[in-house]
C-alpha cells in the first residue's frame, strides 16, 4: 500500500487499479492531487491480492471479485477510523478496480450504506462488450512470465501493453515530470512499469529474502511467487490470474447492480478505449447514479492519468461534488 498526506485528513481518495497493474498506478495522480489541494487530502494506493507487494493466494479460484470487495471493504473501514467523523471518501478504480467498486457500492456485501461517498470509474462501466474481454485474454495468453534480466522484462511489458494507452504508449520522448511535478524524465508510462512491474525470483532463499525481507518466504514458495528460478517475472500472480479470467468470453452486463448506486459518479472514457465505448456511456445517465463522462480524446485503455492537464479535469469534478456533499449534509 502507498499512502500521501496526513492520516486525519478529512478527504481521502481511495485509488484501486487494474487486473494486472498494482498501487503504483497512481504516483502521479496522487502527487497531483496533494499539489492542488494543499496537503489537504489523504491519498492511499492498495495493491489487490496477487498484485504488487500483496501475497498470492493458495486457492486460486478465490481470485475473485467477492475477495477483492471484501478486502477493499475492510481497507476502508481502516481507513475511517483515522477520519473526523464528517470526512468524505472517495474511490478511484481503474479497469478492475472499476469492477470492484461497482461491485462493491451496488450491495455484494451486506453493508447498510455506501461505503464511499462518491466514485471514480476509470476507462471502465457496468457493461463491457465480449470484444473488450477477447483483448484483455489475448494479453494474458500471451503474456510472458520469465526473463533473463529486468531489462527484456520491462521491455517486454512496455512493447505487449502500451499500445492500449493510445498516444501515450507510443511516445518516449523525455518531456514529463516526475511525480511530485519536477525532474524531467522519460515516459512516465515507461518508468512505473520499471519500478513496480517486475520482480526478481532469486536463486538464492538468502537473496531473496534481503531483497524483499518483509515477505513471509515459506508463503510465497507455497503460492508459487518464490520459486528459485533466478528469473525475472511480472508482479502478478499471473497463472492463478488466469484460472478465472480465461472463461469462454461474453458480455458483462452489470446495469442491475450499477441501477443501485446513489452516489456521486463521473467515469473517465479514453476515446480509443475498447473496454469502454460511447454508446455505453450514453447509457449511463438514465441508470443509477446518472453518472457524468469525462473523455480524453487520443486516450486507449486507459487514461493513464500522469498529466496535469488531464488530472485538472477531474480535480473540478472532485471540487465540485464536495461542495454538494457539503450543501446536502446542510440541507
Amino acid at each position: 500500500m502507498r499512502s500521501w498526506g496526513r492520516k486525519d485528513a478529512k478527504y481521502v481518495m481511495l485509488c484501486v487499479h487494474g487486473l494486472t497493474r498494482n498501487a503504483a498506478d497512481f504516483d502521479f495522480f496522487a502527487n497531483y492531487l496533494l499539489r492542488v489541494s494543499h496537503g489537504n487530502w489523504r491519498v492511499v494506493s492498495i495493491d489487490v491480492v496477487g498484485r504488487g507487494d500483496s501475497d498470492w493466494l493458495y486457492d486460486k479460484t478465490q481470485y475473485s471479485f467477492f475477495t477483492y470487495v471484501t478486502d477493499v471493504v475492510t481497507v476502508i473501514q481502516k481507513l475511517r477510523e483515522t477520519m473526523p467523523s464528517d470526512g468524505k471518501l472517495f474511490y478511484i478504480g481503474t479497469s478492475m478496480g472499476g469492477l470492484i467498486a461497482i461491485c462493491m457500492c451496488a450491495g455484494m456485501l451486506p453493508l447498510t450504506q455506501s461505503p464511499v461517498d462518491a466514485l471514480i470509474l476509470n476507462d471502465i462501466g457496468p457493461f463491457v462488450p465480449r470484444e473488450g474481454i477477447l483483448l484483455v485474454q489475448e494479453y494474458l495468453r500471451t503474456a510472458e512470465v520469465h526473463f533473463d534480466n529486468p531489462e527484456d522484462a520491462v521491455s517486454f511489458q512496455w512493447n505487449h501493453y502500451s499500445p492500449l494507452f493510445g498516444k501515450h504508449g507510443v511516445d518516449p520522448t523525455p518531456t514529463f515530470g516526475s511525480p511530485d511535478g519536477t525532474t524531467p524524465r522519460e515516459n512516465p508510462l515507461r518508468t512505473v512499469m520499471a519500478l513496480s512491474g517486475v520482480y526478481e525470483d532469486s536463486k538464492s532463499e538468502a537473496d531473496y529474502q534481503a531483497k524483499y525481507p518483509d515477505r513471509d518466504i515459506e508463503r510465497d514458495r507455497a503460492t508459487g511467487r518464490y520459486t528459485g528460478s533466478g528469473k525475472w517475472r511480472p508482479a502478478y500472480d499471473h497463472d492463478g490470474i488466469c484460472v478465472n479470467q480465461l472463461a469462454e468470453a461474453k458480455d458483462v452486463d452489470l446495469f442491475g447492480f450499477f441501477d443501485n448506486i446513489k452516489i456521486p459518479t463521473v467515469v473517465l472514457r479514453g476515446g480509443k478505449s475498447e473496454l469502454l465505448r460511447e454508446e455505453h456511456v450514453r447509457e449511463l445517465s438514465t441508470h443509477g447514479p446518472r453518472a457524468l463522462e469525462i473523455v480524453y480524446p487520443d486516450a486507449g485503455h486507459v487514461p493513464p492519468l500522469f498529466l496535469d492537464e488531464d488530472n485538472a479535469l477531474i480535480w473540478q469534478w472532485i471540487q465540485s461534488t464536495l461542495k454538494k456533499l457539503e450543501a446536502e449534509k446542510q440541507g
